[in-house]
């Protein structure tokens, strides 16, 4: 009668002979597949021919579906970087795939890709890309790992078969150490199951998956990222009223410049001419720095139309033949915001300090400012 101990010895020499069938089928000279009988036109296919045919045969006896792993690269030149960017993203979407790395370098004016797709949406893909520019380059291999598929479930199919056995004899065993023997067995061979399932599950991701490495590139080496606009120069134009203790207001109107670099910092001029005065003349001049910041509560200044703000100016005025420091608040309303245009309306109130007693000024006007 065979003991637990040499039932133990005889799996484990079979468990670890079953592992290495496969080297050792590899290794033989070729045999025979099938013999021809009298008459039949069957012909004689060594083992070798039958793997170039796709003729191999799965533990079960049926065909093995060919299993091959994709994997491409590609260089994409486009015209504006900010564009293409998100185009590319799209399409990955629309054939089915998904994007395992997406990095954009605005400092080098570059963008790169790891992305995901069905094989079969591989080509569909690099052809899709000559919409969004010029594919400089384009390298597509494919490699077949059935037969490391194949042997990899052979040897997962055999350590089942042992860990069924090892199974049965640990539920035989009568001896404590004849236990542990058992178990021991049945931990490295669960270790080397588990080991084998992550090895297959990782071919089949990439078979499933076809992985593209794409680098986009500005055909302008130049260009950055997505237009900006440096300035946003702009004309308005607007009434004034000046108000001196003991003296008559005076009332002005005319036509200014404005440039804003950006929202929190802008310079201005007014030419402005008395209102009593025909035809118009530049009797008055007002030069300014200032900035506006937007409320939180408001709606940040995110709305296209119709967002307050609030600012601050100092400068210099002269009004007919005196000179003033200028500074004061304003309050405005941006009737209409986008990436190319801005109409606003504002109220400004400045105290004017110089000659003579100091005047307090109020300044309604419309302006209109583009980006360059």
């Amino acid at each position: 009668m065979i003991t637990t101990r040499w039932a133990i010895c005889l799996v484990s020499l079979c468990s670890c002979a079953a592992n290495y069938k496969t080297v050792a089928v590899e290794s033989a000279p070729p045999r025979l597949v099938a013999a021809p009988a009298a008459g039949s036109r069957i012909q004689l296919l060594s083992l070798n021919d039958a793997e170039v045919r796709g003729e191999l045969a799965s533990p079960s006896g049926s065909p093995i579906e060919e299993k091959i792993i994709v994997e491409a690269t590609g260089r994409l030149l486009v015209d504006v970087l900010g564009e293409a960017v998100p185009r590319v993203r799209a399409l990955v979407r629309e054939l089915g795939g998904k994007l395992a790395r997406d990095e954009i370098y605005s400092d080098s004016g570059r963008a790169m890709f790891v992305l995901r797709l069905p094989p079969a949406q591989v080509d569909p893909f690099f052809d899709r890309l000559g919409e969004l520019g010029e594919l400089a380059d384009r390298n597509v291999v494919a490699t077949d790992v059935t037969r490391q598929f194949n042997d990899t479930t052979i040897q997962l199919d055999n350590l089942h078969k042992a860990l069924a056995r090892y199974q049965e004899i640990l539920a035989a065993a009568t001896k404590v150490e004849e236990m542990l023997a058992v178990e021991a067995q049945l931990t490295r061979v669960k270790g080397e199951i588990e080991r084998l399932k992550g090895e297959l599950q990782f071919l089949s991701d990439r078979v499933n998956l076809s992985t593209i490495t794409l680098h986009v590139y500005p055909k302008d080496a130049g260009a950055t990222f997505a237009p900006r606009a440096k300035l946003h120069p702009g004309l308005r134009y607007g009434f004034a009223g000046t108000f001196a203790r003991g003296k008559e207001a005076a009332l002005w109107y005319g036509p200014g410049l404005s440039l804003h670099f950006f929202r929190h910092f802008h310079a201005e001029v007014d030419l402005l001419s008395d209102i009593e005065r025909e035809p118009w003349r530049a009797d008055a001049i007002v030069a300014t720095v200032g900035g506006e910041t937007y409320s939180d509560f408001l709606g940040r200044g995110k709305r296209t139309w119709l967002n307050p703000y609030v600012g601050a100016q100092l400068g210099y005025a002269r009004l007919g033949e005196r000179d003033f420091f200028a500074m004061g608040l304003a309050f405005g309303l941006e009737l209409y915001k986008s990436t190319y245009l801005l109409v606003d309306l504002n109220l400004r109130g400045q105290v004017l300090f110089g000659e003579g007693p100091s005047q307090l000024a109020l300044q309604p006007t419309l302006g209109a400012n583009i980006a360059f």
